[in-house]
């Protein structure tokens, strides 16, 4: 159980600013017409015109800022104007200033920054924000959506499933409504998501197989869903998990299915099946030393070492620390009766952990 704190999340008038100033109500002035261009922009969802109205908000806040160097408010709705138009960095900047100014009181200012931060790639400083708002306010269901959706890009899967938990049952409702969070399907399929990605498969269906009885079912449910089903022994499993995966096999942005299908013959072995599937794979993408691998221990099951060893170097170029490469590199080697080379690579199999 989480308890709720009583702690505003919105700036009072009475913070507009510390010091007075001849210039006080010239830039109240200033501020009350940006917020009333950057409510203007949240009403509307077409996004140019959402941005044509918080460039505008933000002229009036610089001017505001101008006049009132210690302008809380203006610091505050400027930075999350910037926040919302994915101008980060400036968004960080504007919402540090107003958390200073305001002495760390508003959970608003560091969710919004939290936001800038995580797409930014500044994890660590996300959750130090995300922390700091639910601590400040308590159930607060975007920052624990946030939260979540950082611990899942910084890989710690636990730790995205528990949050999007307290996302679905947190008590508070509330939202930051400029800021992304999700509905309890998607939640469920998020955790779903995180139990395959630490392969605990049954957990996954768990969370995927209830939200498979609606007639409209999602290629991303079908995607994971099928990911799970052919890792298990059952043969019904296994054709009901291939059906979802060739389902998908063409879908736009699914091209990984073509890799897990690949992955699925090999081990069967049909490395015929397996081959036509990796060769599609690797026409839709760039990097993926694993796939070189995988094309690399089929070119070796076929007989053709010299292919094998093309895609396995071109792996290697691209990722050298992995157990799996030095393991098939090291049997192609004793294949070719090379035996130096066969040990050393064998070897590296052993201390490739550790590069």
């Amino acid at each position: 159980m989480h308890t709720t704190q009583t702690t505003k999340t919105e700036i009072p008038q009475q913070a507009l600013f510390k010091t007075e100033t001849t210039d006080n109500a010239s830039g109240w002035k200033s501020f009350s017409r940006g917020l009333l261009e950057f409510r203007i922009a949240k009403s509307y969802s077409s996004v140019p015109v959402k941005k044509k109205y918080l460039h505008n908000a933000n002229k009036y806040f610089n001017d505001a800022i101008n006049k009132i160097p210690d302008y809380t408010m203006a610091f505050g709705y400027r930075g999350k104007s910037h926040c919302i138009l994915g101008n980060h960095k400036q968004a960080v900047k504007d919402l540090s200033e107003a958390i200073k100014i305001s002495k760390n009181n508003y959970p608003d200012l560091f969710l919004y920054r939290a936001y800038s931060f995580m797409m930014l790639e500044k994890y660590s400083h996300a959750l130090t924000d995300l922390n700091h708002a639910i601590k400040l306010y308590g159930n607060y269901k975007t920052a624990y959506y946030l939260r979540g959706e950082v611990h899942f890009l910084s890989g710690n899967f636990i730790g995205a499933a528990n949050d999007y938990y307290y996302t679905m049952t947190c008590e508070n409702k509330k939202t930051a409504g400029d800021l992304p969070c999700a509905d309890e399907k998607e939640l469920r399929v998020k955790r779903g998501v995180c139990y395959y990605k630490m392969k605990n498969y049954r957990m996954a269906l768990l969370e995927l197989e209830p939200l498979m009885n609606s007639e409209h079912v999602s290629d991303e449910i079908k995607y994971y869903a099928g990911c799970c089903y052919i890792k298990f022994d059952k043969l019904e499993a296994i054709e009901k998990g291939l059906k979802f995966l060739m389902e998908v096999e063409d879908a736009a942005g699914f091209e990984n299915v073509n890799f897990e299908l690949a992955k699925f013959f090999a081990d069967i072995p049909d490395y015929e099946n397996a081959m036509c599937y990796i060769e599609k794979y690797l026409a839709s993408t760039v990097g993926d030393h694993k796939a070189l691998i995988l094309r690399g221990y089929l070119h070796t099951k076929n007989g053709n070492l010299t292919a094998a060893l093309k895609d396995l170097f071109a792996a290697k170029e691209i990722c050298n620390n992995d157990v799996e490469l030095y393991l098939h590199l090291g049997k192609v080697f004793l294949e070719l009766g090379i035996k130096n080379k066969a040990i050393d690579n064998l070897s590296k199999k052993k201390l490739s952990k550790t590069f």
